[in-house]
């Protein structure tokens, strides 16, 4: 999208130049009133977030971070600006339930089209409340309409049928990531071929380019408030390489970005939420998520930009193994008391055979090979297939990599024991130097940026068990993507019970036969 023009902003609306020659407000593209008295520029005028938002030449836009951001309002806006510019564009809205469409985002689109005259009504030549169903006035030089509609998701088979030009999905959250995969992105198979700016039944504009230079085909638009699973992924953990290629942004909203708010708004919400709400409601803290097991975890805290291990540090490699599920090796130097996380790596679909050959290319990196690789325990356990012989999956990965394993500290009666290590070591002791700061004040654990995605992804998606029946959270880590928690569990509880000294753990003889 590089290629393409900048994009007028929402609040200038048409230019001035084109509102002149065709009698049409620059703010809304009625004609018939004076653009100081026009209901958009009293009712609506972008935060600068919001204008961000509008003016953004992604395909995808992700808009969130907290309450009170004038999410809702400026997916309504977006959207009403983009029916009124493109000729026969179909958009829809969407909701996880029909209550809460009902409830909220339909409420907004009242709201936002309230106005003493009754002006903004006159550019749908359709209307059906009941259908939730705005045909806008058609265009003079096609003749073609376009349309804004609303939908909610709980019936994902009607969606195989729509064919539209574009999408909104409020608080995405709510929806699973194989739906909007799966039934949502294949609905935008809408052909554009007359894009133009109009309004009021006049076409502004000279070619078919004039709207694709503001606006790129096919728009999404995606609303939020902090939270993990594929809204996590996508928008916030995904670096700016990864946006680039699905062609998306994220703009954060938080409730101080949003000047027409109450002013005891954010009192208010300390006194009703809980801490953790308030933090993520208000704060747009993306790290804080109910029944998180680790509460211990800060992003800004545990993971920093990246630099060369200490001479004389020792490196140790933790596995957790996995052949349809993912396979993890995490690298690690102890310096200061603390582990330094600085490598990551995470394979699905492979074979014993590929894994082995892979992590001992990642061993090479460093010139000389860990002091200790700890290896899940339930690999001496399970069997596997070697030369045509039943052997267990620790003989495998031992003959195809050629070096000695040693069995991490995670059978039944040391799951609890390692949770509690880890979220010690992830804790900030006052009473610690910070390794890098020289500061009172440091957890044991510190991860490399951009080196390890998935381990900075899962820590704080890890949540406890809620039981069913009781609705208590259980001291039972949930069943979730874990397996590079996994591996850095494995490293730090052998480093707390003091097993990471000598040559290296203890090994078997047949650990040690080739």
């Amino acid at each position: 999208m590089s290629d393409l023009p900048e994009r007028v902003p929402l609040s200038a609306g048409v230019p001035a130049q084109a509102g002149s020659q065709t009698g049409l407000c620059p703010f809304c593209l009625l004609p018939g009133h004076d653009k100081l008295h026009c209901w958009r520029r009293r009712l609506y005028v972008p935060t600068p977030k919001q204008e961000r938002a509008h003016s953004a030449r992604r395909q995808w836009v992700g808009f969130g971070g907290g309450r009170g951001g004038a999410k809702s309002r400026w997916i309504i806006e977006d959207g009403n600006n983009l029916a009124r510019r493109i000729c026969g564009i179909r958009l829809k809205i969407f909701r996880a339930n029909l209550d809460d469409l009902k409830e909220t985002t339909l409420d907004e689109w009242r709201r936002s089209f309230l106005c003493d005259d009754k002006r903004p009504w006159s550019q749908f030549e359709y209307i059906n409340w009941t259908e939730l169903l705005f045909r806008y006035r058609p265009c003079a030089c096609h003749g073609l309409q376009s349309e804004m509609s609303f939908g909610h998701l709980q019936d994902d088979m009607g969606l195989l049928s729509l064919t539209l030009g574009g999408f909104y999905l409020e608080q995405a959250e709510e929806v699973k990531e194989s739906l909007v995969t799966e039934f949502l992105i294949p609905t935008l198979r809408q052909r554009l071929e007359f894009c133009q700016i109009h309004g009021d039944g006049k076409c502004v504009g000279e070619g078919p380019q004039v709207c694709l230079g503001r606006f790129p085909p096919n728009r999404v638009g995606v609303t939020f408030n902090p939270t993990g699973g594929w809204v996590r992924r996508w928008f916030y953990d995904s670096s700016e390489q990864e946006k680039t290629a699905r062609d998306l942004c994220f703009i954060e909203a938080l409730p101080e970005d949003n000047p027409h708010l109450p002013p005891n708004y954010k009192e208010q919400m300390r006194r009703n939420a809980s801490t953790m709400q308030y933090q993520r409601w208000m704060e747009g803290n993306w790290d804080v998520i109910e029944g998180a097991a680790f509460t211990e975890w800060r992003r800004e805290t545990h993971v920093i930009p990246p630099f060369q291990a200490p001479p004389g540090a020792d490196i140790l490699c933790s596995i957790d193994f996995g052949m349809a599920e993912p396979f993890c090796a995490l690298w690690a130097f102890r310096w200061e008391g603390c582990l330094f996380f600085y490598r990551e790596y995470y394979q699905e679909f492979a074979t014993i055979e590929q894994n082995a050959k892979a992590v001992r290319a990642m061993m090479a990196k460093d010139g000389r090979l860990p002091r200790w690789i700890i290896a899940d325990a339930s690999m001496w356990k399970q069997p596997t297939e070697l030369k045509g012989r039943v052997t267990t999956r620790h003989k495998a990965l031992l003959h195809f990599l050629g070096l000695p394993l040693s069995k991490a500290p995670n059978d039944k009666y040391t799951k609890g024991p390692n949770i509690d290590a880890f979220k010690r070591w992830l804790q900030i002791d006052p009473k610690r130097i910070h390794p890098l700061k020289g500061i009172l004040g440091s957890p044991r654990i510190f991860i490399f940026e951009d080196s390890c995605p998935n381990l900075i992804r899962q820590i704080p998606e890890m949540q406890w068990h809620k039981g069913r029946i009781s609705g208590m959270y259980q001291d039972v880590l949930q069943t979730a993507e874990d397996h590079a928690v996994d591996a850095a569990m494995f490293a730090v509880a052998a480093a707390d019970r003091g097993l990471l000294r000598g040559a290296a753990l203890r090994k078997s003889r047949v650990e040690w036969a080739a």
